[in-house]
């Protein structure tokens, strides 16, 4: 098997075991602990998400870049060590904040417990591997964590009176996965070697630093929705909106898979020649589409049936939500082929500026659509917002490199168009029969349309 495919296969792998995980633990949680549990926890992941981008700060960027073009394994310790600083300071603020402005006793110490993981992601390391394109190793680690994590849910947390032990079992679990990751850099016969070196650090926050805030105010599509829900309406609400989010956040497997992929690919791409890099791009980008869309269109129509499936009566409200919300899976999925074709150009500034208007532009969104229309406001201002960052990405992307529109897109939409009108009239039959009859018209569709023929998809599975 090719090192691509191997690649891809591994990472596939894991991100399935890990969302097979996630469907046992959070209608686990949703229904041990209620919604307004539910989403005091969420308010947690929500503020540890923005812990760890601001103590990564980009630096696993340039970490995965700089190995992806043979730097030196020195660039690790140096990594490492200055995270663990930066870590320090960003867990002690967290713990202040909650001290000084969460009124209420629980949700704060929630957030304080989960923000101990800032810690763990400062030592982990697996985009050293990511540069290496050893993405096998990257897959252990990301299975170890949430099967520790879920042990010990389903261990201690039996009532709402035990939802400490939440954030307990994340840092646990994450703590575990990067020791994961550093023994398998151990057993490679490699020495880390944690070095307090200023100018060395100045050097990478040089780097980073635009990247990283562009992380930062990129995660406020992640973190804001939950704290504004928690500050114009309540947990309740949050608990709504959380419960259509994680269904989302399950489908961005597809994400999740091909971004830890397409920066060191794209990265020996435009090292060959910019043309190279566009054409690579677009072949990305078309084969996405193919994928996504008509994820997006059957979540869209079979919402209802999704959520009840998953979540139960109590959530029925959240299957609106996802109706709208799917499409922020759509809209990340496209961005993320061009902010990795920024990065591996160079363009690290050019990022963090985009970065920061579609922060900006998520906050004014997310925040008037929410207190106009509530919980379902908040998701059609998050989809809203990642569409506009698309058409960013895609207006400073062109000033550096040519744009290859992806072929057959027309005939894409089509297909999703007929694959929805089959599902519309299937709908006295159960609802996975109904996935399944899609699936299958959708793909005869393609076939039959030539959006993608049985030859390109040979030639995929043999580049592979």
């Amino acid at each position: 098997m090719k090192p691509s495919a191997r690649n891809l296969l591994s990472l596939l792998s894991a991100d399935i075991v890990r969302r097979l995980l996630g469907f046992a633990s959070v209608p686990y949680l949703a229904r041990i602990l209620g919604a307004d549990g539910f989403g005091a926890i969420n308010i947690g992941y929500a503020v540890l998400s923005a812990g760890i981008m601001v103590s990564a700060m980009g630096l696993h960027t340039i970490g995965a870049r700089e190995i992806a073009r043979g730097a030196s394994d020195e660039i690790t310790g140096d990594i490492l060590s200055l995270r663990l600083a930066v870590s320090a300071v960003i867990v002690l603020v967290i713990s202040i904040v909650c001290l000084l402005f969460v009124s209420d006793t629980m949700t704060a110490r929630i957030i304080a417990l989960f923000s101990l993981s800032v810690f763990a992601y400062a030592i982990l390391i697996e985009w050293y591997f990511q540069g290496k394109e050893e993405m096998g190793i990257m897959a252990a680690g990301r299975i170890s964590s949430p099967a520790l994590y879920v042990l010990l849910l389903l261990a201690f947390v039996r009532s709402a009176d035990d939802i400490l032990w939440v954030p307990v079992a994340a840092v646990l679990g994450d703590f575990f996965f990067s020791f994961v990751i550093l023994w398998k850099y151990r057993a490679r016969g490699q020495t880390l070697k944690l070095r307090i070196l200023p100018s060395a650090w100045v050097s990478l926050l040089k780097q980073s630093v635009p990247i990283g805030l562009g992380y930062v105010f990129a995660q406020v599509t992640v973190s804001y929705p939950p704290v504004v829900l928690a500050l114009f309406l309540s947990n309740t609400e949050v608990g709504i909106f959380s419960a259509a989010s994680k269904i989302v956040f399950y489908l961005l497997m597809v994400d999740r898979v091909v971004a830890p992929l397409l920066l060191p690919a794209l990265t020996r791409w435009q090292g060959i020649s910019d043309d190279m890099l566009a054409k690579r791009s677009g072949d990305t980008l078309r084969w996405l589409i193919l994928v996504t869309l008509p994820l997006a269109v059957g979540g869209t129509m079979l919402a209802q049936p999704i959520v009840g499936l998953v979540f139960g009566s109590e959530y029925t409200a959240a299957a609106d939500v996802f109706r709208v919300f799917v499409w922020y899976f759509f809209l990340t999925v496209m961005n993320s082929v061009y902010t990795s074709s920024l990065l591996a150009l160079g363009q690290n500034r050019v990022f963090g500026n985009v970065m920061f208007v579609s922060a900006a532009v998520h906050v004014i969104a997310v925040t008037f659509f929410t207190m106009s229309f509530g919980y379902l406001g908040t998701a059609f201002g998050v989809v809203l917002a990642e569409g506009i960052t698309l058409i960013a990405l895609h207006m400073r992307l062109r000033r550096f490199s040519t744009i290859v529109s992806p072929r057959s897109t027309l005939k894409i939409i089509l297909a999703s168009m007929v694959m929805a009108i089959s599902v519309e009239l299937s709908q006295s039959i159960h609802f996975l029969a109904a996935v399944a009859l899609g699936a299958v018209v959708y793909s005869g569709t393609v076939l039959a349309m030539r959006a993608v023929s049985r030859r390109e998809i040979l030639d995929l599975v043999r580049k592979a």
